[in-house]
């Protein structure tokens, strides 16, 4: 039956493509993103510079993670109630909060020493702050997307290209960030606090 025969996915329906400036904008910034995905996701790595043991770390991680989903839970309610009265608050969320990776990085660089004075924990706790801010920021982010399509369809599609674009431009991220640091005068490839902070302050 024709009901049947006709029963497969859509195209990619690439001839609209360009029309979608909306989604274009917010999808070429999340593949800028991408390129300085290294230094943003390289803060463990501070944290134990900073004079966490693996011990510690893993039980502060362990209670930070449970305050972490509890205010992911509590901002996914918030984020079901906006929907019912528009997008604007979505959109407020999606260009207006900066980059978390920005507050980690000037948080680290506020407390790093080349000379080691003592484990920073409040550091550490604005650290995780900025990963909630991140997880808002991208819920919004996509919600927008979604929102902007208006079809499953095309953002299956569309949402594949720039998906697979930004994860060859975040494979080459730690590349660039290290040449971009060393050009600084610093490098990822240390265990010093300080060393660690500029390198991420300068990539």
């Amino acid at each position: 039956p024709g009901a049947y025969k006709e029963d497969r996915c859509p195209g990619w329906d690439l001839k609209v493509f360009m029309k979608r400036t909306s989604f274009l904008v917010l999808s070429i910034s999340d593949c800028v993103g991408a390129l300085a995905m290294f230094p943003s996701s390289y803060y463990i790595q501070w944290w134990l510079a900073n004079g966490l043991t693996n011990f510690r770390l893993g039980v502060l991680s362990f209670i930070l993670g449970l305050v972490l989903a509890a205010c992911t839970i509590a901002w996914f309610f918030v984020l079901s109630h906006a929907l019912k009265h528009g997008v604007t608050p979505l959109i407020a969320a999606a260009t207006l909060i900066a980059p978390p990776s920005l507050l980690r990085t000037v948080a680290q660089a506020e407390v790093s020493t080349h000379t080691f004075w003592g484990t920073s924990y409040s550091a550490m706790v604005i650290c995780v702050l900025s990963l909630f801010f991140e997880g808002i920021r991208s819920s919004a982010l996509w919600t927008v997307k979604i929102r902007v399509l208006n079809s499953r369809w095309r953002l299956l599609s569309y949402a594949t290209i720039f998906i697979t674009l930004q994860g060859l431009l975040g494979a080459a991220s730690p590349f660039l960030c290290e040449f971009i640091a060393r050009k600084s005068g610093a490098s990822f490839i240390s265990r010093n606090q300080k060393e660690l902070a500029d390198a991420s302050a300068s990539a």
